[in-house]
């Protein structure tokens, strides 16, 4: 009998359409859980694939359904049999498209065209399996039962693995623990769904369990309460005090034009050097993301705050600038994009909103292919440097009248080297080059060597990142400005590390300790443009943080910095004046290769090889390229900076023990972050 006529199979109909929404949904979450780690570190966020997917599975299962009405009236096979095949045909067409979602297997539209006569295989097998269970009497409620306890099934597991992701269960007791409880969940349903008389009870039963997984999809979409409604509020009468910090990764400074002539022009960058206090000569702490930024947001050395592998996490006793902003009053946000920078590290300690942009990779499921053309502020398709400039643009008109603080890192310059195509070079690439660049390992590891022709381009590459990073980030100077708040501004411009491009016959960061690793720009742009000049003598980023907290008037104890800041007030609410002294700038926190230390003094630069004892030795101002190694002519050069760099290993061993700081704890990074990294070439 038709579907049309028999109210029973109507019913069959809609528990197997449940079924299988409930099933692609649980499906979906578990390749999220299993092959990739999930849109944050929330099960919300599975429950979201799982909700919406089984959405999708149900209107798939009654559009099939639908298509298939002259089978059914022809009779073909009964309708049992029928559902559990369309149920089987939605399943194998959805699985191809979710697993080359997930790069599980390679994106090849072939693989999704081959899943259509795969599907027909499979819903005619299903429907004779099924026959002989569906033909009886009281056959269609086998089936039902069969189709609620698979999908009860995989849900169950899906929300296991997804309160085991989210760190709510840990341990093996805990696993057990929850493990035990999800059986009896599971038995209990089992339990009540085999007591059940009809293929209406079940059907009953299948929609509560829709509901539950469709509301807790949906109500992750919901935005949370601001936690933050009222922080950064301005007294009558006074000003904002609004400080953004710009740090742009892998940005060397001599591909600025405001620090060299043969630079291409950076003009949005220039404009904004132009009003502040410019530092011709500065240095960063470290040569790689994690141990640089690490010491911008702390002031202290890679040596104190011990942030110096791709997997560890700032000691808990490890303040950062963020947490004294915002215990300050001030209302703190980020919007980073290097997965180096995620909250595992603890960088974001202290940040009311911390927005990690992962890398952009594919859709990661089902529900994210649907949600990404309705919610692109979400689901970004890309997330270059005019994406977080128009995020941070718009978080700073949403903020004007508040205090803030607002961190905007920027990526681009950062490998693979792809700049849009108005700032690639002109003719044609290289064969083995190409216009994306993205072979460091592989140059790394000797396996590719370009020539000087390919060099070139890739220097040339390297320079359009550049200069689109410039252009992009012009919008956010410009929403100060249109909403008066530039002027009394404080900006603050750098770079974590630079890059190299053969200068020393290596390539990329993390390796070495030349300047052109560890040359980056810094110029701090002050309230009312005052000390607009520029400063010679040489410095560190490391210095950002005790600036910042001097800027605006932050209490801090300079015993808890390591590096001491480049304007001071001599009276709280007095005017700032240059606090720019000689002091030795040490390097640490070496990612690749032989560990290393590096410390300038009087214009010279000396390299400390931990494991060979290899020492380098180089005039910067005569040898500014760092090419003739002076230290077999210059002992006594040598054995100062030997002891400038025990110095400070002493140093920092006592200023860890005084800010009582313990050993950086060991992460074991999650399948996507693991990728991110792999990607960039940090971890294998």
């Amino acid at each position: 009998m038709s579907s049309r006529r028999d109210p029973s199979s109507r019913a069959l109909m809609f528990t197997l359409a449940l079924a299988t929404g409930l099933s692609l949904g649980s499906v979906d979450a578990l390749v999220d859980l299993s092959v990739r780690s999930s849109l944050s570190s929330s099960p919300l966020s599975t429950w979201t694939c799982m909700g919406i997917s089984s959405l999708v599975g149900l209107l798939a299962f009654l559009l099939l359904w639908l298509v298939s009405a002259p089978l059914r009236a022809r009779k073909v096979v009964d309708d049992g049999a029928l559902g559990l095949g369309v149920a089987g045909a939605v399943m194998t067409l959805a699985l191809p498209a979710l697993l080359s979602c997930y790069r599980a297997v390679d994106q090849d539209p072939r693989g999704l065209v081959m899943a259509i006569p795969a599907a027909i295989v499979v819903a005619c097998g299903v429907c004779l399996l099924a026959r002989p269970f569906s033909s009886p009497p009281g056959g269609r409620a086998a089936v039902a039962l069969f189709a609620a306890w698979v999908s009860a099934a995989l849900m169950g597991c899906a929300g296991f693995l997804a309160l085991g992701k989210a760190s709510l269960i840990r341990g093996g007791a805990a696993s057990a623990l929850a493990l035990l409880c999800l059986v009896l969940v599971l038995a209990s349903l089992a339990w009540c769904l085999r007591r059940a008389t009809s293929v209406g009870a079940v059907s009953l039963a299948l929609s509560a369990l829709f509901a539950v997984a469709s509301a807790l999809g949906f109500a992750h979409l919901v935005p949370s309460p601001d936690v933050a409604a009222h922080k950064g509020s301005v007294p009558a009468g006074r000003k904002p005090r609004q400080v953004v910090l710009v740090v742009v990764d892998t940005l060397r400074a001599d591909y600025l034009s405001c620090y060299s002539e043969a630079a291409p022009p950076t003009k949005t960058i220039d404009a904004v050097a132009q009003q502040s206090l410019f530092f011709k000569r500065p240095r960063s702490s470290a040569p790689w993301t994690f141990p640089s930024v690490s010491s911008i947001l702390t002031g202290l050395s890679p040596s104190v705050h011990l942030g110096l592998r791709p997997f560890d996490a700032l000691p808990d006793e490890v303040k950062t600038l963020a947490m004294r902003m915002s215990d300050a009053g001030f209302l703190t946000a980020a919007f980073v994009r290097n997965p180096a920078l995620r909250s595992y590290t603890h960088i974001d300690r202290g940040f009311d909103e911390y927005h990690y942009q992962r890398e952009p990779h594919p859709p990661s499921a089902l529900a994210e292919i649907l949600l990404r053309p309705c919610l692109p502020e979400i689901y970004l398709p890309q997330v270059g440097a005019a994406t977080q400039t128009r995020r941070a643009a718009e978080w700073i008109a949403a903020n004007r009248d508040r205090d803030f603080f607002l961190w905007v890192h920027y990526f681009d310059p950062h490998m693979a080297y792809n700049p849009p195509r108005e700032f690639q070079p002109e003719g044609s690439a290289p064969r083995q080059i190409g216009r994306n660049f993205e072979d460091a390992a592989r140059v790394r590891g000797g396996f590719l060597n370009p020539d000087a022709v390919e060099r070139q381009w890739i220097r040339d590459l390297y320079a359009g990142e550049v200069r689109a990073t410039d252009r992009d980030m012009g919008g956010l100077f410009q929403v100060l400005r249109d909403n008066n708040l530039f002027d009394d501004a404080t900006i603050v411009f750098t770079a974590d590390h630079g890059d190299e491009l053969w200068e020393h016959e290596g390539f990329e960061h993390g390796h070495t300790m030349y300047d052109e690793v560890l040359g980056v720009p810094l110029f701090l742009k002050l309230p009312g443009g005052v000390l607009a000049q520029s400063i010679d003598e040489p410095v560190s980023n490391q210095s950002i943080a005790a600036s910042v907290l001097e800027i605006a008037q932050v209490p801090y104890a300079p015993a808890e910095l390591t590096a001491p800041p480049l304007v001071r007030r001599d009276t709280p609410g007095g005017e700032l004046r240059l606090s720019v002294e000689p002091r030795p700038l040490v390097s640490s926190g070496i990612l690749y290769f032989e560990a290393r230390t590096a410390v300038v003094f009087d214009g010279f630069k000396f390299i400390q090889f931990h494991v060979s004892k290899r020492q380098e030795l180089y005039d910067l101002r005569a040898d500014p390229g760092e090419q003739n190694n002076l230290a077999a002519l210059r002992p006594d050069l040598v054995e100062r900076g030997r002891g400038l760099l025990e110095s400070e290993l002493e140093a920092a061993t006592k200023q860890r023990q005084e800010l009582g700081i313990g050993l950086a704890r060991a992460n074991e990074l999650d399948e996507d972050t693991a990728r991110d990294m792999r990607a960039l070439g940090y971890v294998k």
